[in-house]
Order: structure tokens, then C-alpha cells, then sequence
């Protein structure tokens, strides 16, 4: 089952049966500062994303990508640049003790990215190129307040 931001819910990508997330997990999220982490014993939080994940590092804008095998190629989230990965294990991650799930559904999104498009008389034919259903995803991003 996926999230489906639509209905706030779990929903089945096959047969559209919907699921209500477990209550607990509806919990709201409360925001740590940075320096607060380190303190409750942060560094325990750190966990690899798998222990055959790989990563590299994009040459395009210098982020670092997670790969977790099969999967070894793929696209820069942020900057679109092709990617493969390197045999170099991935270093761990914070885990996080919560998420914002996505409030707009996938086609949603791709038609006000294609429609904000085209109010830009001057934006680069790549980026166009960009906007495609399979250039839309999530991004792992740790917020610190």
C-alpha cells in the first residue's frame, strides 16, 4: 500500500482498496533544534538506510544520492543529472522520528509544475524536459528548527 495524499490515508495502487493509518502514527510531529539532538543521544539515531545501500555523489550539483540494490542508477533528485552508483557503502542516516507526508497527489503536482511552465516565456527547454511523471518524488530532507 502507498500514502495517498488525496485521502489523507493508505491506499492500494492495484486495486484501490483504502486503509486508515494507525493512530499513533497520526501522532503530530514535534520539532527538536539541532542542538537538542546531539544532547538526547543523537548519535544513536544514526542507522544505515540498508545494509547493502550504496551512494554517490552527483557531479551536477554535489548532493549525495542513495541507491538501495537493485537499484544502482538513476537521476539527481535535486538537480536532474544521470547518476550511477559507485561500489561505496552508504553512510548512515538520522532517522527520523517523524514525517510530513505529501499533500498534493503526483498528477496534481505535475500539472501545476507543467502549467507554472508555461507562464515562463524564458525557462530552459531542459527544464521542461524535467517535468515529466517520473521526475516528481519525494526527497529525504532533516529540518532543523
Amino acid at each position: 500500500m502507498q500514502f495517498d495524499p488525496a485521502t489523507g490515508n493508505m491506499k492500494c495502487p492495484f486495486c484501490g482498496q483504502t486503509q486508515a493509518l494507525p493512530a499513533e502514527k497520526n501522532a503530530a510531529v514535534r520539532p527538536h533544534s539541532l542542538d537538542e539532538f546531539p544532547a538526547a543521544g543523537g548519535g544513536s539515531a544514526l542507522t544505515p538506510l540498508s545494509a547493502q545501500a550504496l551512494q554517490v555523489a552527483c557531479d551536477g550539483c554535489g548532493s549525495v544520492v542513495v541507491f538501495d540494490p537493485p537499484e544502482v542508477a538513476g537521476s539527481c533528485p535535486f538537480c536532474g543529472a544521470p547518476l550511477v552508483a559507485q561500489p561505496k557503502t552508504a553512510d548512515p542516516l538520522i532517522a527520523p522520528d517523524g514525517l510530513l507526508p505529501a499533500k498534493i497527489p503526483k498528477d496534481q503536482a505535475l500539472t501545476e509544475i507543467r502549467h507554472w511552465l508555461q507562464t515562463r516565456w524564458f525557462a530552459p527547454n531542459a527544464l521542461k524536459r524535467m517535468a515529466r511523471p517520473d521526475g516528481i518524488g519525494g526527497v529525504y530532507l532533516p529540518f532543523w528548527d
